[in-house]
């Protein structure tokens, strides 16, 4: 009776065991969504990848969409979000339900919304491609200068990432990168969305 007992109880802890374990995995994303926070990428000084600083200053005049047109002015006072893609990153792709959130989220704030590469592995053709499913053709734009003449910070950004600039072409906000997990993409798109629209209430 006692070895049954045993056996009971040996294979009660097994279940559980697994039953524990499951459970951690099916909550790992979720958990890692709970903690993450931009802040903590901006503020860490060693991370090479994270992009410009609030307050630089990125040059615009090279960008030029799919007709050849250069990136549009905008009023004074105007917040613009830039989304940097590049077609052959497979975070690009697996990101585009992060992007599309944010896209239309801004659009319906009146905050303008483009697609831009500045330097990508991709050819132009291919760029357009990919970005013109992202928004409407016209917002996206591909640099046409040389690589050197981009922003060192830019060359060395992760993506996809977000820049949140105004209508000189300041940094307001960055967002540098994605995530492979569904709950995270989740909490970055809220806090694009929630920091856009605080920059755009404080310009007015």
């Amino acid at each position: 009776m006692t070895r049954k007992k045993n056996l009971i109880f040996a294979a009660g802890c097994v279940v559980l065991t697994i039953a524990v374990a499951l459970l951690v995995s099916l909550a790992k994303p979720y958990l890692a969504a709970w903690r993450f926070n931009y802040e903590s990428v901006r503020q860490n000084q060693t991370i090479t990848w994270a992009g410009p600083r609030e307050g630089e200053k990125i040059e615009l005049s090279e960008l030029r969409n799919e007709k050849g047109e250069p990136f549009p002015h905008v009023s004074e006072k105007s917040l613009m979000l830039l989304s940097i893609e590049d077609p052959k990153c497979q975070m690009c792709q697996l990101s585009t339900d992060l992007i599309e959130r944010i896209r239309s989220e801004a659009e319906s704030h009146q905050v303008k919304f483009f697609v831009v590469s500045f330097v990508s592995e991709s050819s132009k053709e291919e760029f357009f491609r990919y970005a013109n499913r992202l928004c409407d053709a016209g917002r996206s734009y591909y640099w046409q200068g040389s690589k050197d003449s981009v922003l060192p910070a830019l060359r060395k950004m992760v993506v996809p990432s977000h820049l949140l600039i105004d209508e000189n072409g300041k940094v307001i906000r960055r967002f540098p990168g994605s995530a492979q997990e569904k709950p995270t993409r989740e909490q970055m798109a809220r806090q694009i969305i929630r920091e856009t629209l605080e920059a755009k209430t404080n310009l007015n």
